[in-house]
């Protein structure tokens, strides 16, 4: 499935997830004959499940929204955030419990999900690119061969450039196997990591962050590294031309 695609069902999800957990809270909590708090929360477990399938942070989004809304107006005394029943707490803690669990497991899914048509994508069009190469190939199309054919981590992470001196972010040591038998992985976790561009002129560095539905993500250094490399070229190319 194509990261773009997950991000808006994601996006989507963060709506409609809390706000269908708060609806469904509201609508039977009218009357003298609304259903029991055990029973609403069933119901708004289904939804929360139904959130994380979207994306984790949908997930836990709702759960946490849906067990305030059902403490609003299905606990006692109603109206008010105030709970004075002990089976009330185990009640709405066990949805937050299914709220984290589902986020996990989402999480985890999804990024396989993701990782893995990458993958597909890469092993093809690195097979692609042999093939081509054995009849000769104008030089810019085996470079876009090549880099179809990067590693499908990669496909994980977005790229932007930022100041040279912005500390906010861990760096990635652009030190690193000196055999090419030995390939290294690199953890970006999910709050971005920063590669230096080695001309001092440029003052920039690239910012890597993960995709929002894979909240770590662990590359080949070699793939990471020749793509910093590349965009420091380009980035070197426009300075001087300027």
């Amino acid at each position: 499935m194509d990261a773009r695609k997950l991000t808006r069902w994601s996006r989507a999800a963060l709506v409609a997830g809390p706000v269908c957990a708060v609806a469904l809270a509201a609508a039977t909590s009218r009357g003298d004959s609304a259903p029991a708090l055990a029973n609403v929360a069933l119901a708004t477990g289904f939804i929360v499940v139904m959130a994380a399938g979207a994306g984790p942070a949908a997930g836990l989004l709702t759960s946490v929204v849906g067990a305030v809304a059902l403490n609003y107006f299905h606990t006692e005394p109603r109206n008010s955030f105030r709970i004075e029943s002990g089976s009330d707490v185990l009640t709405l803690g066990l949805l937050l419990a299914l709220g984290f669990a589902a986020a996990a497991h989402s999480s985890w899914r999804l990024r396989r999900e993701v990782t893995s048509a990458a993958t597909v994508r890469s092993e093809a069009a690195a097979e692609s690119l042999v093939r081509e190469l054995s009849h000769g190939v104008p030089a810019e199309a085996a470079w876009h061969g090549a880099v179809r054919a990067v590693s499908g981590d990669m496909a994980l992470l977005k790229v932007s450039m930022v100041g040279r001196d912005d500390r906010q972010y861990p760096v990635v040591s652009r030190v690193g196997p000196r055999s090419f038998d030995e390939t290294g992985r690199v953890v970006i976790p999910a709050s971005g990591a920063i590669v230096e561009m080695s001309d001092p002129r440029l003052g920039r560095a690239i910012l890597l962050t993960p995709h929002e539905n894979a909240p770590a993500v662990t590359v080949d250094r070699r793939s990471l590294m020749a793509l910093v490399s590349q965009l420091e070229l380009a980035c070197r190319e426009s300075v001087t031309a300027g």
